[in-house]
């Protein structure tokens, strides 16, 4: 028989008819490798039915929130993962991250000082869409006079919500040519900080 013939006997079998004929013998060679190969298909086809209708009716547990059942989670989920990360870096650029240093509080003598220099330090950098320049830090530079000494201090200050509010406030005291506020250690005169 040809193979084609053989596959099309082999369909029109059933399988209980298949399972006789090869536990007979009743086939030989390549067609006997064909029919067990048919049989084992055909088995496994009714394993995955039977695993189907098992299935079938089961209904899928719903994921529960707090006792309320959620319905289309996902989306909020994708909203979260991206949402709350930018969230903790802002909360950790502008609340946590203080400009102020660990000796701010020994700082006890508040005083005027005359700025010397503001300046903004900037960096650029190039995109798809051109060069793009944003904030790197600010340095100011101020002087005061304690007890008939002259001390000159220089103060770097990360772009932070906190320092843009302090520049926009020095820049508005230094246009009415106003003196700023500074603090200083009243042992030792030349340690100072902006007093904000």
């Amino acid at each position: 028989m040809l193979k084609k013939e053989f596959e099309i006997f082999l369909s029109n079998l059933s399988t209980e008819e298949l399972e006789k004929k090869i536990n007979n013998n009743d086939f030989s060679g390549n067609e006997m490798l064909e029919a067990k190969r048919e049989l084992r298909f055909r088995s496994e086809l009714d394993e995955s039915s039977i695993k189907n209708e098992t299935y079938k009716h089961r209904t899928p547990k719903k994921p529960r929130l707090f006792g309320y059942e959620l319905y289309n989670y996902k989306p909020i989920l994708g909203v979260m993962l991206v949402v709350l990360p930018i969230l903790l870096f802002m909360i950790y650029q502008d609340f946590i991250y203080s400009s102020k240093p660990s000796y701010y509080n020994e700082l006890d003598k508040s005083h005027k000082a005359k700025l010397v220099n503001l300046k903004t330090n900037t960096i650029t950098s190039q995109g798809f869409e051109g060069a793009t320049e944003s904030i790197r830090d600010y340095d100011i530079s101020y002087r005061y006079n304690v007890n008939g000494v002259t001390y000159d201090n220089k103060i770097t200050l990360p772009p932070n919500v906190e320092n843009k509010n302090l520049i926009r406030t020095i820049r508005f005291k230094n246009s009415n040519n106003d003196s700023i506020d500074i603090r200083y250690n009243s042992y030792y005169p030349n340690e100072s900080y902006l007093d904000y």
